[in-house]
């Protein structure tokens, strides 16, 4: 089988790293390219300063790059992106290295006859709105931070296998290195088992997930959660577990191989459980071909297999031949389609319209294949062109892309819009040296055609249609700068971050800056009208920009409003009784160590409602936020599933009561159809 590589002309980073405080070269630090986000895909690389301090990163793809620099007690990024087009080096920048500190730390595992190191896991560390860092655990169970600044961080330690304590103290650094640290972690409980095909042959690759479920007012304790995959003799062991109720299951809920529908219900009491016994059912193959009107074949087009009434899906992609194979697929009525290299749009069936539903509906039986042809319109369609730019001259290293609009009644250009400017899935085509393009193999409809050169710099024409003649005038891109300002006075924070977008054009930019003392500034951008959104530790704000071809924004001021603090209780709307073991989060939560955190450091779980049904959350940015209500650890039974609420905060007072929060209950199990 042949493989062909679309090599460019590489880009190189240049520059020199100097202490921040005496200018001194330094030497033998690395420095990490960071981004290279393209439309040749993604790539970074990374290399380590010479004695004179100087490094040359190169291999790089063109695009945008913040050059970020850690040694064991240094730390410094970029000032601003760096550009960099197709085969340019780029302008000497200067990375300035900040003094920061070396943390060794290992993680044992006691409760034995003697602690012993963790073989395998991770670290994490969090400094809320500011870093988050995680490191693997190595062999010996030793884990290295290097270049961390003073603060004090969250800490979470998951050692595979293990129990770790609910809630470590926090990593505080102020400056010197430190050794010799350990945190520890305990023998737990484990499910053992075996899973076996329809059969009865043992099955390897099959994942197994035991999830904790918990009672409503104990949802602020501390539950484990673990996965495991099955060995060669189908025997699986999912380990680490604190006494308490799980949910066992096993095989894919959503791609590759279905276990069974229902899970089997754990009680771990104290000591393992052996003996559990999973069958799964049955599957088939969809094995096909997509051909063209005209007979030839499709190659490179995403097929999709999705069973009908539930979320059971596989995909794969057509060879050169048109052919594809999806495997492990649950029996029962399957929708086969198409998708475009892209991956944005179906292949439509000829005579139809973007309206109509695409692909074959096939029945899908175990272990049995079974065969269907997908007929999709011709893709001979051609459009050409030329990129110039505002002076006239050809633009001989613009890549050029086309996305079919969509003709759906209420069809959404702005999507279109930001689908042309993130195609990772196909190969760019790229502009000669007299700027001329010739875009091929496109299906019917009208296109949006954009030329960008990587560096800076679009151009974007809606309406295209097959066989046209297209001119791109890539526009003069524009720039923005300001500072950020704390509210009521005082230092900026150490580290922000800027994100800007244009709702209407689907324009994403943003960056993150670290001790510039407020100053910001991004080149090469878009004509637009701005939503400007900042984040820091120090609090949040947000402010809107227009912005023209070519201009040169300065003096954009932000000033940030601190974050603040909420309460309030969670009621059942039906009956107005308060409801307990609701997680309340607002936009940032996530999870960490398998519960849920509300962003900021909460070993009590004030975000976790109590018996009645009241909660805290700190750490909140003002303005228009979204609370997250979910029921964690309440199994496939779960009365309250999630519910979002839209809240606009104001910056005081620093400590605000929201009132009564209301949810809905479901009134349908975990069968039924809504």
């Amino acid at each position: 089988e042949e493989v062909e590589l679309f090599l460019t002309p590489e880009s190189v980073l240049i520059g020199r790293v100097v202490h921040a405080q005496t200018g001194e070269p330094v030497a033998g630090v690395e420095v990490m390219s960071n981004g290279g986000f393209s439309s040749v895909g993604f790539g970074s690389n990374s290399t380590r300063s010479d004695a004179e301090g100087n490094f040359r990163i190169a291999r790089l793809p063109p695009g945008r790059f913040k050059p970020e620099l850690r040694g064991d007690e240094f730390y410094g990024q970029a000032e601003e992106q760096v550009h960099i087009g197709l085969g340019e080096t780029s302008e000497p920048i200067v990375i300035r290295a900040h003094p920061a500190a070396y943390v060794e730390g290992q993680v044992m595992i006691v409760g034995g006859k003697e602690p012993r190191p963790c073989p395998e896991g991770q670290v994490t560390i969090n400094k809320p709105n500011a870093e988050f860092k995680w490191m693997a655990i190595e062999e010996d169970g030793f884990f290295r931070l290097r270049g961390l600044l003073p603060g004090e961080y969250e800490i979470n330690v998951e050692c595979d296998g293990y129990v770790g304590e609910d809630h470590y103290p926090p990593l505080v650094v102020a400056g010197d290195n430190q050794v010799g640290l350990v945190w520890e972690v305990r023998q737990g409980l484990a499910i053992r088992g075996v899973v076996v095909d329809d059969q009865g042959r043992p099955t390897e690759q099959i994942e197994v997930r035991a999830r904790a479920v918990t009672k409503e007012e104990d949802r602020r304790e501390q539950a484990t959660s673990s996965n495991a995959t099955t060995e060669a003799d189908g025997h699986f062991e999912v380990a680490g577990l604190l006494p308490g109720t799980y949910e066992v299951y096993a095989g894919s809920a959503w791609r590759g191989r279905r276990g069974p529908e229902d899970p089997i219900v754990v009680e771990l009491a104290g000591a393992d459980v052996n003996d559990l016994r999973f069958e799964l059912p049955g599957s088939g193959t969809v094995r096909g071909r997509i051909v063209d009107e005209d007979g030839q074949p499709v190659s490179g087009a995403r097929v999709t297999a999705d069973a009908l009434g539930t979320r059971a899906s596989g995909s794969s992609r057509s060879n050169d031949a048109g052919e594809f194979e999806i495997l492990d697929l649950t029996p029962g009525s399957t929708r086969v389609s198409a998708l475009d290299g892209g991956w944005s749009s179906a292949l439509r069936a000829p005579g139809t319209s973007d309206d109509d539903v695409q692909g074959e509906v096939v029945e899908v039986v175990a272990n049995e294949v079974v065969e269907v042809q997908l007929l999709v319109e011709s893709h001979s369609g051609v459009i050409r062109g030329r990129v110039l730019d505002e002076g006239g001259s050809p633009v001989a290293d613009a890549f050029v892309s086309a996305d079919r609009m969509s003709e759906k009644a209420g069809a959404n250009a702005s999507r279109t819009r930001s689908s042309a400017r993130w195609r990772w899935n196909e190969q760019p085509v790229l502009t000669d040296t007299e700027g001329r393009f010739v875009l091929d193999d496109l299906p019917k409809g009208k296109f949006v055609v954009r030329a960008n050169r990587e560096g800076g710099g679009e151009a974007l024409v809606e309406e295209v249609e097959l066989g046209s003649e297209v001119e791109l005038v890539i526009a003069t891109t524009a720039e923005i700068a300001g500072i950020v300002k704390v509210s009521g006075g005082g230092e900026a924070p150490e580290r922000f971050s800027v994100s800007l977008r244009d709702k209407e054009q689907g324009v994403r930019e943003g960056d993150t800056f670290f001790r510039t003392e407020g100053k910001w500034r991004l080149r090469e951008l878009p004509a637009g009208h701005y939503e400007i959104e900042v984040e820091s530790e120090l609090g949040t704000a947000k402010t809107e920009v227009d912005l023209s071809a070519g201009q040169v924004l300065e003096g954009v001021e932000i000033v940030l409003e601190p974050r603040v603090t909420v309460r309030g209780r969670v009621v059942d709307l039906d009956s107005g009784a308060p409801v307990a073991g609701i997680a309340v989060g607002s936009g940032g939560g996530r999870f960490i160590g398998g519960r849920f955190s509300s962003g900021a450091d909460d070993p009590e779980r004030k975000h976790v409602t109590g018996a009645d049904g009241r909660f805290e959350v700190a750490d909140v940015a003002v303005g228009l936020v979204y609370l997250m209500l979910t029921e964690p650890n309440a199994g496939r039974d779960s009365k309250y599933g999630w519910t979002r609420i839209a809240r606009r905060l104001p910056p005081s007072p620093e400590v605000q009561d929201l009132g009564d929060l209301a949810i809905v209950a479901t009134r349908l199990g975990p069968k039924d159809d809504a």
